[in-house]
């Protein structure tokens, strides 16, 4: 069984498939995807959470591409081929399987396209279980044996992708706890709830992603509603939240099932395992706000389903958890009969009967193809370095190396020429240690008073380009390298710190790597009044941009005094080389 990380959908149903085949008299085993290439599987990883929680604009951009353009899929599934197949290989080898069962589109993939090479083809028989409403390219594979489906509307979508594939549809996969049939007032007594409001539980997979915070507090100003939110693995979020008063946070619970069957209505944000657990309790299902990419997919199948209502706006929502409640029994309904009772006798129908795939002919690749798939390939692998380049630069890089740590503050100033003309500005940053940022159009406006703030022992720091065009990114434009030497004919020192002021892209990056540079996380704002630091490696920057030499000294001294008040100490920049 091949599953993979990314939230708890893909692993949730990867358990159960397993806890039913076993009964059948298979012998499984889990892997994880991710794990076939750790390096890879990191960033694949981090870059997904980051684009959920950071960039979600990101991944709907690149679910729109997979899904529209047939080569962008097919140059993903070659890539990941060559990075994951391997492994993959030699799992299968190592544990003497008869047959590889996928929860994870990627895997999918690279195991259908193993099973069409030419040469060497994979032997295994490959099944995939699709875990989505909704079937994106990436989930379906002419190699793949078998496409068992979760409802009839991912067997839909599978016939629209393939010509001519294998599909069965056995319902989904939930582990039979919640199908047990529990007394709500019970529950509700036991837990804490209100008996008289709707309780409703908010729910955004287990990482806790989507714009959900923001429906809990409105939720909690609405009369007669108490809303109970699920922040599964995100600590952050439920620091933040939990003392909200007028419902209730809890993080990772092992509940889940008193929880939802305690619950009148569900509103989720991704279609993911929580939706089908609360399908199995009879608990009926608002979706709201959904995530990117899949996750909206997955909202317009399950309403076009009628398991679900869909609630597109905030003036909609109050009134699609009334309507859940008043129709309950029709979405139970309907979505109870998504579930089968022996819904691994389709796997193990879809395993017996495998076959191996016919080798298909081997015609030659015009020239045509082969550049233009060495041309998107190239083009994806810049994008994917970027964005890989961009979580980095917003996580640290290097900082773990840093000399000193808790409970210092580290405080740098992004001036302005007028400012480093200042004999007053010179001197708060030298008896406050506060760092000069100072970026290549400033060394190249002002060099020589950048010169004399580093004789006057200044610490100033490499502070890339201020030019921030969308398309940085995607340019190689070596922002780093050319503030680090400019600062270096002008000062003579060597600056071991970089703060880019514009987003890293692969290059800035692999030069910050290889020389040696510390890149510690930066909070930019432009007034001291709404700083909030707290103590750490993290590194705070005050913009002069628009001030006067005067104004920086005023928010200079502000900034300071709230440290030093708080009882924090303020480190040079430079001590994190």
């Amino acid at each position: 069984m091949v599953s993979a990380r990314m939230g708890a959908g893909h692993d949730g149903a990867a358990r159960e498939i397993c806890k039913k085949l076993d009964a059948y008299g298979y012998e499984t085993k889990i892997v994880d995807f991710l794990d076939a290439s750790p390096i890879a599987g990191k960033i694949l990883y981090d870059t997904y959470h980051f684009q959920m929680e950071r960039s979600p604009w990101t991944y709907s951009a690149m679910y729109w591409a997979w899904s529209k353009f047939n080569v962008l899929t097919r140059v993903t599934t070659l890539i990941f081929g060559l990075l994951f197949e391997r492994r993959l290989r030699q799992w299968a080898t190592e544990y003497q399987a008869d047959a590889i069962v996928s929860t994870y589109p990627f895997a999918s993939v690279v195991l259908g396209r193993a099973r069409r090479k030419r040469i060497n083809p994979l032997r295994v028989p490959a099944i995939t279980f699709l875990t989505d409403f909704a079937v994106h390219p990436l989930w379906v594979h002419e190699g793949i044996d078998e496409h068992v489906c979760v409802s009839p509307s991912a067997a839909s979508g599978v016939r629209h992708l393939l010509q001519s594939p294998r599909i069965s549809v056995s319902g989904p996969f939930v582990n039979e706890e919640f199908f047990t049939i529990r007394n709500k007032a019970a529950l509700r007594e036991e837990l804490s709830l209100p008996t008289e409001e709707t309780v409703v539980i908010l729910s955004a997979g287990s990482w806790g992603v989507g714009d959900i915070e923001s429906t809990y507090r409105a939720l909690t100003q609405e009369p007669g509603i108490y809303p109970i939110l699920i922040c599964g693995r995100n600590e952050v979020l439920y620091q933040r939240i939990h003392k909200v008063p007028g419902g209730r946070a809890i993080g990772w619970t092992d509940r889940m099932v008193d929880y939802l069957t305690a619950a009148d209505v569900v509103v989720q944000n991704a279609g993911g395992l929580t939706a089908l657990e609360a399908f199995a309790t009879g608990t009926p299902v608002v979706s709201y706000k959904p995530i990117a990419g899949h996750g909206r997919d997955n909202t317009k199948r399950m309403q076009l389903s009628g398991v679900t209502l869909y609630a597109r706006h905030h003036s909609d929502l109050l009134a699609a958890i009334h309507q859940a409640v008043e129709r309950r029994e029709t979405l139970t309904t309907n979505a109870l009969s998504l579930f089968d009772p022996e819904p691994e006798r389709y796997i193990h129908n879809a395993i017996e009967s495998a076959t191996p795939v016919p080798t298909p002919p081997d015609l030659p690749l015009r020239p045509s193809r082969v550049l233009s798939r060495i041309a998107v390939s190239a083009l994806m692998l810049l994008v994917a370095s970027n964005l890989a380049a961009d979580l980095v630069g917003a996580r640290g890089l290097n900082v773990a190396s840093a000399s000193v740590q808790l409970p210092y503050v580290y405080l740098a100033v992004l001036p302005t020429a007028a400012d480093l003309r200042s004999p007053a500005v010179e001197q708060a940053l030298a008896t406050n240690d506060i760092s000069a940022i100072v970026p290549l159009s400033l060394a190249r406006l002002a060099p020589r008073e950048v010169r004399t703030f580093a004789h006057d022992g200044i610490t100033l720091i490499n502070g890339g380009s201020t030019d921030d065009a969308a398309l940085h990114l995607l340019l190689p434009i070596n922002a780093a390298a050319q503030t680090y030497a400019a600062l270096k004919a002008i000062t003579g020192h060597v600056l071991p710190v970089y703060l880019p002021q514009e987003h890293l892209n692969g290059v800035d990056l692999a030069w910050a790597a290889l020389h040696h540079q510390v890149v510690p996380r930066l909070h930019i704002f432009t007034s001291a009044a709404k700083a909030k630091v707290i103590a750490g490696t993290k590194v705070y920057e005050l913009d002069g941009a628009g001030m006067t030499p005067e104004q920086l000294l005023h928010q200079i001294h502000i900034l300071v005094q709230r440290i030093n008040h708080q009882g924090d100490i303020v480190a040079s920049v430079s001590t994190l080389s």
